[in-house]
């Protein structure tokens, strides 16, 4: 046998197998990516929060929103409300609920209330309200939900700001976590960003792990075919 037959793959089995590959491979390294995004989130909010609140539109103002507590009033928009899909807190599973505040100037902030139990009834803060918390500029989910626009209430399997401001500049493209006040509802941050830098970490083996098992496999797999290959034809002889 040829060196050349040798080398030779089969096309259509190593095209998907190829194409398998760069799915999972790039699956782990966004997975690893996003762990670096929420490591760098997680120092933010620590600097934040060790900082006096200050006016919003300073905040807007300054280098960087997200190392800011801010303070601002508003009046709150009982609809929609948004139930965002949290970890558990407390051995129960539970949301978060998410309500829009229209400032004085008529922008938008959405404003994350808090942590609930998801069999709790979601009610919206009502009238005008001071509020204060920290900024948070989600990130853009791996694919945007489908959702029911009508709807009082909207369930959110995971945050897509960009989805929610439907391209509408008065909606400011950040998150306020809120704070201790009368709108505020249980602090679980964590539930927020979706999963946690180690839950990355862990999809991102996952992948690879998936990745290593595939290119396994497929030379297992050409290893039978090329051993079996050489019987069929001397057999035939």
């Amino acid at each position: 046998m040829s060196l050349r037959r040798r080398l030779s793959l089969p096309f259509w089995p190593s095209l998907l197998v190829l194409a398998m590959l760069v799915l999972t491979l790039n699956l782990g390294f966004w997975q690893l990516r996003r762990e670096a995004e929420k490591l760098r989130l997680e120092a933010v909010r620590e600097q934040a929060m060790a900082q006096p609140p200050q006016a919003l539109d300073v905040a807007l103002a300054s280098a960087n929103p997200l190392a800011t507590r801010v303070v601002t009033g508003g009046h709150w928009l009982p609809t929609p409300l948004f139930r965002l899909a949290s970890q558990n807190a407390e051995g129960r599973r539970g949301v978060h609920l998410l309500q829009w505040l229209r400032l004085p100037d008529e922008r938008w902030l959405l404003v994350d209330r808090g942590w609930q139990p998801g069999e709790q009834m979601a009610v919206p803060a009502q009238g005008e309200m001071s509020v204060q918390g920290q900024l948070y500029a989600p990130g853009q989910p791996w694919r945007s939900p489908v959702l029911d626009a009508q709807a009082a209430v909207v369930d959110l399997p995971v945050l897509d700001l960009t989805l929610l401001r439907q391209n509408k500049p008065e909606r400011l493209p950040y998150l306020l976590r809120l704070e201790a006040g009368a709108a505020a509802l249980q602090p679980n941050w964590s539930g927020t960003v979706g999963m946690t830098p180690a839950k990355h970490r862990g999809y991102a083996v996952t992948w690879f792990s998936l990745s290593a098992v595939l290119v396994l496999l497929y030379g297992w797999w050409l290893w039978q075919h090329r051993s079996v290959s050489p019987r069929k034809t001397s057999q035939h002889d």
